[in-house]
């Protein structure tokens, strides 16, 4: 999850309550400075009453994005130097989605600088004297799909999603039991099939 101040306009982003498979990179366009309980989504509801921003603050900065692919549409020139009113996001050919700060992760910018300035301790955390081992392997599949504070730890793959902390066996088996674990545990079995070790 990522501060506001940590998502300046171009930054690119995902939402970190969606499955990794399934997220879509969006553009922040605008970071008004009003909190999730005061930015109205519509007539009835604002920003921290939408459904699956319950868990976030009412006090959560607002961020203000558009998916990459529809904004290459509308406007291709865009940078991030400066941000796009909201006024002209409500007259433009596309939606732009109000998300409170901390739903949002940020996996880069528009002017191809990193988004997570740990990038590089992730990887170093995960470094092992065997680059090809299958956890090294499990790892690295997980930090492409974009799954946070990955490392190696006591013989597994720990990594974090959406609050929670999982743990990734060499043989690709999840500790813990839930929906994103199916996830990882696909991800790691695709990762031990093609380095033909059996899961």
């Amino acid at each position: 999850m990522t501060d506001a101040a940590d998502l300046p306009v171009g930054a690119l982003v995902v939402d970190s309550d969606v499955d990794p498979d399934e997220q879509s990179p969006g553009v922040v366009v605008n970071t008004p400075p009003i909190p999730a309980a005061e930015w109205d989504v519509d007539d009835e509801t604002t920003v921290a009453e939408y459904p699956g921003n319950e868990p976030y603050a009412d006090s959560a900065p607002v961020v203000l994005v558009v998916y990459r692919d529809a904004l290459a549409g509308w406007r291709p020139g865009f940078d991030g130097e400066k941000q796009i009113p909201a006024a002209d996001l409500a007259r433009g050919p596309c939606y732009g989605y109000a998300f409170p700060a901390p739903r949002l992760e940020q996996i880069g910018h528009l002017d191809g600088t990193p988004g997570d300035e740990e990038a590089g301790e992730a990887d170093d955390d995960h470094e092992t004297d065997d680059t090809d081992s299958p956890l090294a392997a499990i790892a690295d599949a997980l930090e492409d799909r974009r799954v946070s504070d990955v490392r190696v730890a006591d013989g597994a793959v720990v990594c974090e999603k959406l609050g929670v902390t999982y743990h990734v066996a060499a043989d690709g088996s999840v500790r813990e039991d839930d929906r994103v674990a199916g996830k990882l545990e696909d991800i790691a079995a695709d990762v031990l099939g093609d380095l033909e070790v059996p899961a």
